[in-house]
């Protein structure tokens, strides 16, 4: 079989396709359609290549590389998901503590309250009415999709979600630029902690590791705390928010035959977990946002016993 480039499978389908001895050409063209489409959309550049004998692609970001299974009873969706659970972890991101300033809650007086009425001290619930309080809280920002031809990236920070434009006012920057500094501003502090540390190290070496083996937990710890809040601050000086994206999940009909639908309980569960799987009639279901439609009563079965069994029922 031809061997191909990095990536060149993904863009060159026809020609791949026409040489290729997957037993089912047609889904692995859709698939390899899907996984392009996907890879750019994220913020980070992975490099794939197609295993002919392990039926497997392999996503490779740095020196990190992991294969995963192509399997026709698993859809192009579930697939991409499972991918993309192993890739997050590379995108740009951070958790850094912040100080906010934030008035007593009535729970909070209440309390204060108790802990005075113990101590025989005099408590005056009106002096807490108008206080403030300092209280330390996690900031969590990631990037999770980007669109080069407006410059624009969908940012997610604790949950809620932005669409924000690289570049700040009197500072013109291209996404693909801004994406490629922030990308590399781990390896700039752990590249100049070693460096001052006159500890060797090579292009290809795994920084991260690198660190955390030359490094005290408690260095380590204080290094990573850097990274954080220059990733944060990179975010906040060199991209301005747009609009924020009032997410309002449209349903999705799930019409899966056979071991296609049991996969996908397995692959979803752990991100539908904190929904009900909702009865809405004989072989038609809701979970969150998901409408799932049983063609046999033997996939039904097997399907809900997985759902009972995960939940413990």
């Amino acid at each position: 079989m031809k061997k191909y480039t990095i990536n060149e499978w993904l863009n060159n389908e026809h020609d791949f396709i026409s040489n290729c001895n997957f037993p089912d050409l047609y889904y692995l063209k859709e698939l390899g359609k899907r996984v392009s489409y996907f890879l750019k959309s994220i913020p980070i550049p992975v490099l794939t290549t197609y295993d002919p004998l392990h039926y497997r692609i392999y996503f490779k970001v740095g020196n990190e590389k992991k294969g995963f299974e192509i399997d026709v009873d698993t859809s192009y969706y579930d697939f991409t998901t499972v991918v993309e659970r192993w890739l997050i972890q590379f995108y740009p991101q951070y958790e850094v503590d912040v100080e906010k300033v934030v008035e007593y809650s009535a729970q909070d007086i209440l309390q204060l309250r108790e802990e005075a009425l113990k101590k025989n001290e005099k408590f005056d619930t009106h002096d807490y009415l108008d206080k403030e309080k300092v209280i330390t809280t996690k900031e969590c920002g990631i990037i999770e999709r980007i669109l080069l031809k407006s410059d624009e990236f969908i940012f997610n920070l604790n949950g809620n979600k932005f669409v924000r434009l690289s570049g700040a006012k009197g500072n013109l920057l291209p996404l693909s630029q801004f994406l490629k500094e922030i990308r590399s501003l781990p390896f700039i502090t752990i590249k100049d902690y070693l460096t001052e540390q006159e500890i060797d190290f090579k292009d290809d070496d795994n920084l991260y590791v690198k660190l955390k083996n030359s490094a005290t937990p408690e260095k380590y710890v204080e290094i990573r705390k850097v990274i954080n809040n220059l990733i944060k601050s990179f975010v906040e000086q060199n991209s301005k928010e747009v609009i924020p994206i009032n997410e309002v999940k449209k349903d999705i009909k799930i019409a899966y035959e056979g071991r296609r639908m049991f996969n996908f309980f397995k692959i979803n569960y752990s991100d539908l977990k904190d929904y009900e799987l909702e009865q809405l009639g004989n072989n038609e279901y809701r979970w969150s946002n998901f409408l799932l439609f049983f063609d046999e009563e033997s996939v039904k079965s097997d399907c809900l016993t997985f759902y009972r069994s995960m939940k413990g029922e």
